[in-house]
């Protein structure tokens, strides 16, 4: 194999985004970045480090008049997004002279004076310019696939965040608002997001691009938290004799019930850690667990890490634990954060189930606790699609901290009532609700990962709608009123499924609407059919109008955050 030559330099991401254009070629993996993504990336780059934090190595490779983007693609998509944020909110705020500086990292003529995007996706290129790099005006279009939704919402988290670092800050000064409050801020987010500081990797061509990027990531890798802390402890707790290691048959233990619930075991410890201590980055979590072991019985943290691995497997996989009748309630409201793909309250979870373990809270306060959380995160992850800014994780861990340390029953509530109040003030709007419940609830056989959400979605609405006439979910399918073989693109959405009997279901099979509704109308004691019942062709229109009920119920009646 031929010789592969290159120079690795530390640069920064202003030097990067003025001397190159990038493309990010089809087969990359589409943008993928989630809110803990981005509420990592936040806390990193704006909140907890210094000027020049570092990201990490990018591996590109010459592709016409751009370069190909190998490694680093998901960081510098979401530098793009940050980058005109700023500069949207710089506009909003009148502060031109700093839009026309921020402008040049975003679009900036090439030697010919031709403008051209300094970032191009094959994949996403009309979304992610049109709807985020374009200057405003830009005319708002909807996503129509996984990976704009994820710019979408991403671009959405930023922009909030960004408002809520201008709230209580001034946009007017005497010298004009490119000198106010406002206006300093932004250029100390944008200094911050230019001064990011990374190996830059330029290959000859794409072959040799992705053996480096391939080397880079499987050789060397560092020993991670887990085995760390393992090392740490074993090396402190000895074996008793030598055919009996108890410190090690409980750390196998521990290990083998975060297996059994497929749960990450760095995360584990990451979230054991904040469940009970001050907030600590993920990358500083070992060098503060082993001062905070000077001090402390390593086998008493290691008994600790085995019976809370126990709760964080009813935490990260509910429905392979036994759960008391009186506690459905809690793995309901665990299963739905599941579904959610939400992670940042489980320094919360692990704080309460061990309370009420130890007899610190009453049942009561776990799960109005529970339901108020799953219904922050329905509303704000999984239909708005943004996590709460202000730091989600930061306040979920200090309440962890503080229920962790309280000494009383009533203690633990009020630190309860404290957070629901938080989360109440930082609920997503009624009008954003509204506006995304029919766009983020759809399902099809092409969307079969979509399945769990609408399911419990359904089903809550239909147990809140007919109070009295409970439906038994293990019995239960989704009912597409205009069938998914008639091709209709409508058909996936919200407001064309119900949630029935699977009884009624294979009796409507595949008839046409005309037929459905007579055999519907037969069961409306059990079923709420507003906006089905009173129609004689159901079309788009007709489930838009049943989409939008749903809506409004699911926001005014039924996902309340409340104590």
């Amino acid at each position: 194999m031929p010789k592969i030559t290159f120079q690795p330099t530390l640069r920064d991401v202003k030097a990067v985004l003025t001397e190159h254009y990038f493309v990010i070629p089809r087969f990359q993996r589409p943008y993928s970045w989630n809110a803990e993504n981005i509420d990592e990336f936040w806390r990193d780059v704006i909140d907890e480090n210094d000027l020049g934090y570092f990201i990490g190595p990018m591996v590109a490779y010459p592709e016409a008049s751009r370069l190909a983007m190998v490694d680093g693609q998901q960081r510098l998509t979401t530098i793009m997004l940050a980058i005109s944020a700023v500069r949207d909110a710089l506009h909003e705020i009148g502060a031109h002279r700093l839009v026309a500086g921020i402008e040049k990292y975003i679009e900036r003529p090439d030697d010919d004076d031709i403008s051209h995007y300094v970032l191009e996706s094959t994949t996403a290129q009309a979304f992610l310019q049109h709807q985020f790099l374009k200057r405003e005006p830009r005319p708002r279009s909807e996503a129509s696939s996984d990976e704009e939704r994820a710019l979408r919402h991403a671009a959405q988290d930023l922009r909030a965040r960004i408002g809520d670092e201008l709230e209580s800050l001034d946009v007017t000064h005497p010298d004009g608002a490119d000198s106010s409050q406002a206006a300093r801020r932004l250029k100390e987010i944008r200094d911050r997001l230019l001064a990011l500081q990374l190996v830059w990797i330029t290959i000859d061509n794409e072959d040799d691009a992705y053996s480096v990027f391939e080397t880079l990531n499987s050789r060397g890798k560092d020993l991670e938290v887990i085995d760390l802390l393992k090392n740490q402890l074993l090396r402190v707790v000895r074996a008793e004799n030598g055919d009996l290691d108890l410190a090690r048959a409980g750390w196998m233990n521990m290990r083998e019930t975060l297996e059994a619930a497929s749960a990450n075991p760095n995360k584990f410890v990451l979230h054991w850690w904040l469940s009970a201590h001050d907030y600590t980055a993920e990358r500083k979590l070992f060098k503060a667990i082993r001062s905070w072991l000077k001090d402390t019985e390593p086998q008493t943290a290691l008994a600790d890490l085995q019976a809370d691995a126990a709760l964080y497997k009813k935490i990260a996989a509910p429905d392979t634990v036994q759960w008391p009748r009186e506690q459905i309630p809690i793995r309901n409201s665990l299963r739905a954060l599941n579904i959610f793909g939400v992670r940042q309250p489980r320094p919360l979870l692990l704080s309460l189930l061990r309370a009420y373990a130890n007899g610190k809270v009453s049942l009561k306060v776990v799960k109005s606790a529970l339901g108020a959380v799953e219904s922050y995160h329905f509303a704000t992850t999984a239909v708005a699609g943004v996590s709460s800014t202000g730091g989600i994780s930061q306040l979920y861990a200090s309440h962890a901290r503080k229920i962790a340390c309280a000494k009383s029953n009533a203690a633990v509530s009020q630190q309860v009532r404290a957070l629901v109040k938080k989360l109440q003030s930082s609920m997503t709007s009624r009008e954003t609700f509204l506006n995304e419940f029919g766009l983020a609830l759809y399902y099809s056989s092409a969307h079969a990962d979509r399945k769990k959400l609408v399911q419990y979605t359904l089903s809550r609405l239909a147990r809140a709608m007919k109070p009295n006439m409970p439906l038994d979910d293990e019995r239960c399918n989704i009912e597409h009123l205009e069938p998914q073989s008639a091709g209709s693109a409508w058909a996936e959405h919200v407001g064309n499924l119900l949630w029935i009997d699977e009884g009624l279901n294979g009796k409507l099979g595949h008839l046409p609407f005309s037929q459905k509704l007579p055999i519907l109308k037969e069961y409306a004691s059990q079923y709420d059919l507003t906006h089905i019942e009173d129609v004689s062709t159901w079309d788009e229109d007709a489930a838009r109008a049943r989409a939008a009920y749903l809506a409004a119920w699911a926001y005014d009646k039924v996902w309340r955050v409340a104590f």
